[in-house]
C-alpha cells in the first residue's frame, strides 16, 4: 500500500500539512536573520544542508559569506538579492525534503528545488569542520571552544555498550537436548 501511496501521491507523506506546521512554527523570519551588514568573526554562523533537485550536488544553505576558494565539496548558497533569501521554514522544508518520504522542496523566490541535505551530508558536523578554515583561518588549527551536533551522531559510552551486547549475543550459544 506504501508503494502505491508513493506513485499516485509522489510521496508517502503529504507536503502541505508539512510547510504548514513548519510556518506556523518559524512564521514568515528570512533564514537566520537574514542579510546583515555585521558580518564580524564573532557573529554566529548557522548553516543548512540540502541537495539539488537532481539529487546530484550538496548545497550549503548559510547565514554567511566567506572569502577564499569556497568549500569545494558543495555549493555555497547566499544569495545576494535579500528577495532570494529562505524564510527559515522553507530552509527546514529543503534539509527534509527526503526522497519517496516527501516531495522535493520548490523554493518559489529562487525557482530552484531542494532535496534532504541527508543525501549527501548526513552527517554536518563535517561540513563544519570542512567550513573553519575559510571562515577563522587564523584559528583553524585550535579546537573550537564548543562544537554541538544535535541528532547526527553517537556517545562514545552507547557505542561501547551496544558492541558488548552485540559481542553478547554472537557469543551466546544455548545448549539444546535432542
Amino acid at each position: 500500500m506504501k508503494k502505491v501511496a508513493v506513485i499516485g501521491h509522489g510521496s508517502t507523506y503529504k507536503t502541505k500539512p508539512l510547510y504548514a506546521a513548519l510556518r506556523a512554527e518559524f512564521g514568515d523570519e528570512v533564514l537566520f536573520g537574514g542579510q546583515q551588514k555585521d558580518n564580524s568573526r564573532t557573529r554566529i554562523k548557522v548553516a543548512v544542508t540540502s541537495t539539488d533537485e537532481t539529487g546530484q550536488k550538496a548545497i550549503l544553505l548559510a547565514n554567511y559569506r566567506h572569502s577564499g576558494k569556497g568549500n569545494l565539496s558543495c555549493e555555497h548558497y547566499r544569495p545576494s538579492n535579500p528577495k532570494l533569501e529562505m524564510k527559515v521554514w522553507e530552509a527546514a522544508a529543503a534539509t527534509s525534503a527526503a526522497p519517496s518520504y516527501f516531495k522535493p522542496f520548490y523554493h518559489q523566490a529562487s525557482g530552484r528545488s531542494y532535496l534532504d541535505g541527508a543525501l549527501y551530508n548526513n552527517n554536518p558536523v563535517r561540513v563544519a569542520h570542512r567550513e573553519i578554515p575559510m571562515l577563522w583561518p587564523d584559528v583553524s588549527k585550535k579546537a573550537p571552544d564548543i562544537f554541538l551536533s544535535i541528532g547526527t551522531g553517537k556517545n562514545k559510552k552507547d557505542i561501547e555498550n551496544e558492541r558488548a551486547a552485540a559481542s553478547m549475543c554472537v557469543n551466546y550459544r544455548p545448549n539444546f537436548i535432542h
